[in-house]
């Protein structure tokens, strides 16, 4: 399986491809190219909104309101027309830069704190969701593959400690992490081997 999500905005690029075992995503900003495989082990189901704003931008637009004001306030000398008007346009040029670079993106959160961002309405927002979903659900269903088995040749603990990871990460819930550790357990006698009170 493979399917893939390009989008671009401006100066950004944000391309995430989906694999049977990992994902492919690759960002590029002003020229700053980043290409990382993602193991669906690292990957979380978890996704928040977030909003980029341009910081040098509203600076800009601070120091243009700043230096506008100095102008227009009355002082012993005449104040240079020119001067105002510079500080005006500093200040719609910072203005339209800053409504220029704003995104808002989905941040999808990695098991090492790091995130993989994603326009939400680039082509269009139920399209990106749709992606989304379908990323999480690729993860879940890798991960169940891989990790969700009884094998009486592998350590019992082995593989008790794989469903507990499975459900830490939420890839199961907990319905279906008691059904398979009750089968675990059926399969290795658990209870026969239990000594004591």
């Amino acid at each position: 399986m493979k399917l893939e999500l390009k989008q671009r905005w401006l100066f950004t690029k944000y391309n995430l491809t989906i694999f049977d075992s990992k994902v492919l995503y690759q960002s590029s900003k002003f020229g700053n190219k980043t290409e990382v495989y993602i193991p669906y082990e690292e990957l979380t189901n978890f996704k928040e909104s977030h909003y980029f704003n341009n910081t040098p931008s509203i600076i800009g637009m601070c120091l243009g309101i700043f230096g506008a004001l100095v102008c227009l306030i009355p002082t012993d000398e005449p104040a240079d027309p020119s001067a105002s008007l510079f500080y005006g346009i500093i200040f719609l040029i910072a203005l339209c830069v800053y409504f220029i670079t704003k995104e808002k993106v989905w941040k999808i959160r990695l098991q090492n704190g790091t995130y993989i961002f994603l326009f939400k309405n680039i082509p269009n927002e139920k399209q990106v969701d749709q992606f989304i979903d379908t990323l999480f659900e690729t993860r879940k269903k890798y991960l169940k593959d891989t990790y969700l088995f009884i094998e009486k040749n592998m350590p019992y603990e082995s593989l008790l400690n794989n469903f507990i990871w499975l459900k830490k990460i939420e890839a199961i819930d907990n319905e279906e992490f008691e059904f398979n550790k009750t089968e675990l357990n059926k399969a290795f006698n658990v209870e026969k081997r239990k000594i004591g009170f």
